[in-house]
């Protein structure tokens, strides 16, 4: 990605991100390679006690404008 950007990426995500996809190994070559923050596939949002290394995201289909609106707001 750097190769391409020219920009160091600061964030990471891992692939599939189920918790059967990483391990704490995992994360901490993700730490040791400088990353200041990765999402995994779990659900939910994102709070002061939320781990940098193992933020939450949410699936965001091809949806159309009025389902995407109403999914944020479900989530916001």
């Amino acid at each position: 990605i750097e190769k391409v950007t020219g920009c160091t990426p600061s964030a990471f995500a891992y692939p599939f991100g189920t918790a059967s996809d990483y391990t704490k190994a995992t994360v901490g070559h993700v730490r040791e390679a400088g990353y200041s923050c990765a999402c995994v596939a779990t659900p939910g949002k994102v709070g002061p006690g939320s781990d940098p290394l193992r933020l939450p995201r949410l699936i965001v289909r091809d949806w159309d404008p009025d389902l995407f609106e109403d999914r944020l707001r479900e989530w916001l």
